[in-house]
Formats: structure tokens, sequence, C-alpha cells
């Protein structure tokens, strides 16, 4: 008797599959009718590829078909024990040897990040979430080749579906060389399709693929199907030909009638006798399988209702928000529905076992139930609270244009937050339509102050938001103040952070109407009040952040990164001892197996590690902190795709702590200051990335060539009102010193740097004045006989006269640590 496998021609397509891979052909096609076995087929290839594979499955959702870049989020990873960190294990044991040797590679390291950017901006932009997608896709074991297995591929939207075939095509491979080796397998139905679907696939993957079509068994062969599913032998010719013309072989509905057939005949009898229609006929059979559930059938019913509603996978938080069911309650019923072959579990997310089955449920929805869709949205709000485009399709269904208007436009503009699209050159309304007038007239206005932002032209932007009325939902104008605020907390100076507290304190509630919304606010107002000094009201704004996201964490997953997210943005309003516990209580988080192996957020976990490096440096702790920036660059460097936009931050705190802790400067220093320019412009942390290069020049005894460099950035930032003081005093106090050492004058440099130090916070004022008295002193008294050594030893006999920060500021060359207050 053949096998299910050979019977369905699964066993041929897997050899073929696996063999085609193996002589380098890049992507494998499985079409076919419904309930033919493609899925069977393509994870019939993924377990004959065996453990030099990993594979990442992404499914299609029907309806989030119209969304854009739908078909990326929530990629599920095959449970091989695999992580989605590049598996970078051996970072420890390489920080150890690169400390043991003395010699780091910087150059070689930034020479690959900037070509890297030179080629994403030769190539079309690439999105986050699209990063996001490669990161998941791409990380894991490098010794194990990537595979997507692509299914439903007919309900991809089309941005997703474009950027697959760029994959197939190899567009982003310079950006990410692992994806040469990646394998992909589309999956996809042709009933299901639309009649230009197989032409457009053809189009978008012309080349270098093999393709399989499955077609469901022919009626000769029928009595061989039933019995290879499990059907006892004897059944009569005609019952088999009434189970064919019922089924049409549609495995779905095979496995349904042998079930019936071998649980209760007379059942199956019932079915047949009646309307043979396709759905219908599999509605009674799900019916009756229902029934074996007894009293728990009626739940299982409103459990289906709710899972059609959500869409094609839910987790027991949408479910237990829309049922309003007991956790307890929720898992029970899934165990049940699970064991009666109805549902599957996917990685922590609940779906039907065949989407026949959803639709079948979808179908048959009382008219109460589809009005669920409104529900739902709001409890996206609480669950899932910044996924605007999923709520805009469930306001949509439910018929709530104007809500979903709303949330289309809150999307736009996590798009551009995120840089998933451009502040300029595209039409940001054919991303949201569509759109009313009045809408329309606040998205154009964002666009245009979006492109002023860009040129740093704050004030334009400023302006243009400020002139005019917007007659739109109070929800949107929020956004829109949101927006200005951020702009306005762009420009140093105390009467723009001023005004951008204010709008933030005219926006306070919407803790409940809108969660996401409100932490961005109370994110924002954090760094405002600290960028004015307000560091007790910072700290009470921090308190009430961490209450709200340690009292959404049990079902908001966000909630979990966020709280991390604010213990590294609120590192500036605490002693850096008290920051570091904090931070080091979000890299356990991040980092659970504590060896990179299994990250939570590669990204945020370079972020806190770097502030953690940045923390130590402020305490003295030189060797610490050159381990932990070590840390951070070696990660970049052996990671398999863009980790961080700013690794000149991390850069320049390991050159100052290579050197404060080794008295080294790196061999390779104007390598670095050459390639580093192309990473930094002169805002307030390439300022100080620049003191810092500028002082390590000056450590290694160049001086004019130091003042070369600073003055170059002294020019730049004349246009600029984004600079913070501290940046500014940083810069002159080098300056002044590369003057000094070379017996030139130096005192405009001096009363620059006084100029900067009035203007920056009571804390760091202080210091700063007190610095610049004890330098003038210091200068005159060694005008004739200049040197670093006889300043530094003026500073080590006074530790007490400059505070707690001396260990690393009270020095002749001003070093800063440079952190990550916002996500780059």
């Amino acid at each position: 008797m053949s096998s299910l496998a050979s019977l369905l021609g699964q066993s041929e397509i897997k050899h073929a599959v696996c063999e085609a891979f193996q002589s380098g052909i890049r992507t494998a096609v499985i079409f076919g009718r419904e309930g033919t076995g493609k899925t069977m087929a393509a994870e019939a290839v993924v377990a004959e590829l065996g453990g030099g594979y990993r594979t990442v499955r992404r499914v299609g959702e029907k309806l989030l078909r119209a969304t854009q870049e739908a078909a990326l989020q929530g990629v599920e990873v095959s449970a091989e024990g695999d992580t989605n960190s590049g598996a970078i294990v051996d970072v420890a044991q390489d920080v150890a040897e690169l400390v043991e040797d003395g010699y780091v590679p910087f150059s070689r390291t930034l020479r690959r990040l900037l070509k890297r950017r030179e080629e994403a901006k030769r190539a079309t932009f690439l999105p986050k979430r699209k990063q996001e997608f490669l990161n998941q896709l791409i990380g894991g074991d490098p010794n194990k080749t990537p595979v997507l297995l692509a299914d439903n591929l007919h309900y991809w939207d089309v941005d997703s579906l474009d950027f697959l075939a760029q994959l197939h095509n190899d567009v982003w491979k310079n950006l990410y060389p692992r994806l040469s080796e990646l394998k992909i397998i589309l999956v996809w139905t042709t009933d299901q399709a639309d009649e230009t679907f197989a032409e457009r696939i053809d189009d978008l993957f012309a080349d270098n693929k093999v393709e399989h079509k499955l077609e469901r068994v022919e009626e000769r062969r029928f009595a061989q199907l039933i019995s290879a599913m499990g059907a006892p032998d004897g059944i009569p010719n005609q019952l088999i030909a009434e189970l064919y013309a019922i089924s049409g072989a549609h495995l779905r509905l095979v496995a349904e009638l042998v079930s019936l057939f071998t649980s209760n005949s007379k059942s199956l009898q019932t079915i047949l006798s009646d309307d043979p229609s396709t759905t219908k006929v599999l509605a009674r059979m799900l019916q009756t399988r229902l029934s074996e559930a007894g009293p728990a059938s009626e739940f299982l019913q409103r459990l289906f209702a709710a899972l059609c509603i959500v869409g094609d996978k839910a987790t027991e938080a949408d479910l237990e928000c829309l049922l309003e069911y007991p956790v307890a309650k929720i898992s029970e019923l899934l165990t049940l529905a699970s064991d009666l072959g109805f549902l599957k579990d996917q990685q922590s997310v609940t779906a039907f076992t065949h989407d026949i089955i959803r639709r079948v449920y979808l179908e048959f929805l009382a008219p109460e139930e589809r009005a669920w869709h409104q529900k739902y949205s709001e409890c996206l709000k609480k669950i899932r609270p910044s996924d605007f485009g999923r709520r805009a399709v469930h306001l949509a269904a439910a018929g709530d244009e104007s809500g979903a208007e709303n949330a289309r436009v809150m999307s736009l503009l996590q798009s551009i937050r995120e840089q998933r699209i451009l502040p300029t050159g595209e039409n940001w309304l054919h991303q949201v339509e569509p759109v009313g007038a009045k809408t329309g007239q606040l998205i154009e206005s964002l666009k245009q102050a979006s492109a002023l932002v860009a040129e740093r032209k704050y004030d334009a932007a400023i302006n243009l938001l400020s002139a005019k009325t917007f007659f739109v939902d109070d929800i949107l104008l929020a956004e829109k103040d949101y927006f200005l605020a951020r702009i306005l907390s762009l420009i140093r100076t105390a009467a723009s952070q001023a005004r951008a507290l204010a709008l933030i304190s005219d926006n306070p509630d919407l803790e409940e109407r809108e969660p996401d919304l409100w932490r961005r606010f109370e994110e924002l107002k954090l760094v405002v009040q600290r960028n004015l000094g307000q560091f007790r009201d910072a700290r009470r704004t921090e308190r009430e952040l961490r209450q709200h996201y340690e009292m959404n964490m049990n079902f908001d997953y966000s909630a979990a990164l966020g709280l991390t997210r604010l213990r590294r943005i609120s590192d500036s309003i605490h002693n850096p001892r008290i920051s570091n516990d904090r931070l080091k209580k979000a890299i356990v988080f991040l980092d659970p197996n504590g060896d990179q192996s299994n990250l939570t957020d590669p990204e945020e976990y370079v972020l806190c590690r770097n502030n953690l490096a940045a923390n130590e440096l402020v305490l003295g702790n030189f060797g610490s902190a050159y381990d932990h920036a070590l840390r951070c660059w070696v990660f970049i460097d052996k990671f398999t795709s863009p980790v961080v936009r700013r690794p000149e931050i991390i850069l320049s705190n390991v050159l100052v702590a290579q050197f404060l802790s080794k008295k080294i400067v790196s061999d390779e220093i104007d390598e670095l200051l050459r390639l580093s320019r192309d990473f930094h412009s002169a805002g307030s942390d390439g300022v100080l990335i620049t003191s810092n290069m500028g002082g390590l020049i000056i450590a290694n005894g160049n001086y004019a060539q130091a003042e070369k460099y600073l003055e170059e950035c002294r020019l730049e930032i004349e246009h600029y009102k984004d600079v913070f003081a501290y940046s500014r005093f940083h810069l002159f106090n080098n300056m002044m010193l590369a003057q000094w050492l070379q017996q030139k004058p130096w005192e405009e440099s001096l009363a620059a740097a006084k100029d900067a130090a009035n203007t920056m916070d009571e804390d760091s004022h202080n210091f700063a004045i007190r610095k610049m008295e004890m330098l003038t002193h210091a200068l005159h008294e060694f005008a004739e006989t200049p040197s670093i050594k006889c300043i530094d030893d003026m500073f080590a006999s006074a530790p007490d006269q400059l505070g707690p920060e001396w260990a690393l500021y009270g020095r002749a060359i001003a070093f800063s640590d440079l952190q990550f207050w916002t996500n780059n």
C-alpha cells in the first residue's frame, strides 16, 4: 500500500526541492488547489533538509491583506532551540583576547559599517519593520542555512510580496551578506488567489526557482487515500463514491469524513443524506465533532467565533479580552479544541488547523459576533497599544470609518518615527487612504514639517505647525502636539524646552484612551525635564511610567520592553550607581542566557550595555567601562546585520575607555578620524564625539591636528540651535588646551567654554565653572612650559574640589561619556 506522502506526490516534491536547493536554486514554489497538502509538502521539505538549516515561517492573513508590511510582522521561528541574535556566544572570549592583545581592529569594523550605510543609501530605503524581519530571518546559528517558508502567499499584502521578491533577487545581499545563503519556499492556493496572481508570481520570481503543482487525488485512487488516512477496510464502493463526491478529495474534508466514519458511522450517514454543498457538509461535520465536547461545545463555538474575528491566529490575551473568560477557562478550552483537532499551537499563538475551518465558521458568524470587531479594537488598545494598523482593519470592519481613519494616520506617524517611511520624498496620503480633506491637510502639514526638521530648520517647522488650525479628532490633535513637542525638544534653549513641556502638559488624559500615545508623551516629558535640570520632576515622571508598565506587563508584552527602555532613557537623572543597577536588570531581561544567544531585542541590548559602559566611565571604573564598551563593539562587528544606527557613539566610548584604562591611543586614530566624520553630524552627540576624538589626538601629541579638527566642528555648530551647552563646553575645553599646548592664544576658547557653562543645568554649571577656574590658573602658571602632565597633576592633588564627577572629568583633556537616551 502506498504511503500518504507518496500518494499525494509529497515524497517526490520533498526530494526534488532538496536537490534543487543543494544545486544552488534559491526558491521553490509549491501551489495547487485547496486541500492538496501543500503545507504538508513544504514541512516535509523542511524536515528533510535537516539540522543544517534554520526555518522561519510566515503565514499570510486574509484580514490584513490590505495592510502594508502585514506579512512581515509576527515572524514565527521554528522551535529548534535556535536564537534570533546571531548566536554570538563567543563575544566574551573575543573581548578577553582583544584586551590581552591590546589591539582592536576598529577601522575594519567602521569601514564595513560605512560601506553598509552607503549601500543602504544606494538601494531602496529599507524600513525598520523590514530590518526586524531580516534580523529574525538571518539571525540564529551562523552555521545553519536560513530558510523562509512563506505560506498562504495569496494572502500576502503587496508590499510584503514585493519585498519577498527582492530577497529572491538578492537586492539586499550586500547590506545583509547572509541573505546570499537564503532558501525560500513559497506556498499558495490557486482557488483562493485572484486570476492574475499566478502571472504576478512568475514576474516577481522569474528565475532561479523550481515549481511544483499538487493535484487532488483522482477518484480511481480515492479508496487508497482514505485507507492511507486511517479508514477501516471493507467500505462499500458506493459509499466510497459518495465520500469522493462530497469531499472532492479535499484533504481536510477527507480527514473529517474518516474521523466521523471511524467514530460514528450513523452521524456520517446523516451528514451525507442532507444538503451536499461542500461548505454546509463541512459545517455539519465540524458541528458533529464539536458535539463530542458536550456542554463545553457552546463555549467552544464562542471561542472559534472570537478567533475568526481576531484573524488567522490569536494569543490567550486576545481571546481573554474579547471573550472576558478567565485565563484558566481560555487555557482549558484551547486544550480541548486542540484535542478535537480544530486548533493548533504555533509558539504562543493559536490558529485553526486549516484555513477552511476558519472560513466555515466565519461564514456562519452571528450578527452580534461580527460586532466584536469594535470590541476587539478596544482590546488592542490594551494588549497591543501600538498596533495601529491592525486596529484600523477592525474598526473598518465594524463600520467605524472615523476611528479607522485615526488609526491609519497614527500608523503612518509611527512608520515615520520608526523610519519605515522616509520623512521626505514619499506620498504620505497614499499610505493612509481613504482620509477626509481635513485629515489630509494635517498629514500634508506634518510631512512639510518633517522635511524641514530633516534640514534642521526647526523654527520653520514649528511655525508651520503652530500657525495653522486643524479641525480633526482630538486624538490626532494630540499626535500633532506630540510631533511639535519633539521638534521643540531638539532646540537646546530653556524657552523651547519649556514650551515643549507645556504642550505635553496640555494632553494629560490619554493613559486609558491611547496608552501608546500617553507613553510617548511621558517619555518625552522625562527627557525635557532632564534637559531643563528638573531632576526631581523627571524622577516622578519615571516613577509613574514605571508603575504603568509594571501594571500592564502581564498582558502587554510591549510593556516589558517599554520598562527596559525606560531604565535606559532615565539613566541621566539618577546617580550612576543606581542607573547601573537598573541597566543590569534590563540586560538580564534582554539577555536571559547571559551569552547573547537568546536576545529579546539586539538593538536595545547594545544600547543598554553602552550606557552601562558610560556610567562606569563616570564612576572611574575605566577597566569595567572598557570591557562593556568593547563587548558592544565586538557584538556590532560579529552581528550578521546592522544593529544600531549610531555606532560612532559606541566607538567613542571604547576609545576613551581604552585610553583611560590602558593609556593607549589606537594606532588607527587618523583613519578613525576620517571615517567617523562620515557618521556623525554637528548635533550634540556629534560634538561630544568630536571633542573626545580631539582629546585623543591631543593625548597622542598632535596638537595642531587636534586644533584643526576641533575648529572645523566649531564653525559648523555656529549655524545650529540644537547643540547642548554641555557638548559645546567639552569642545571649547579641548580646543583651548590644544591652543595652549602650541603656545597660541587660548583666551577666546576659554570665554566660549565659560559661556557654555553658564547655560548648563545647576549641577553641571557648578562643576564646569570650577574646572575653568582651576584650568585658568594652571594655564597661566605653566604658560612657559605647557604640558598635559602638569595640569593632570594639579587636578590629582585636589580631587575634592571638583566633586563626585572628578574621576572622568577632572583632567586636562575633557572626555565625555556618551549615552543613548532615545532609540538611536
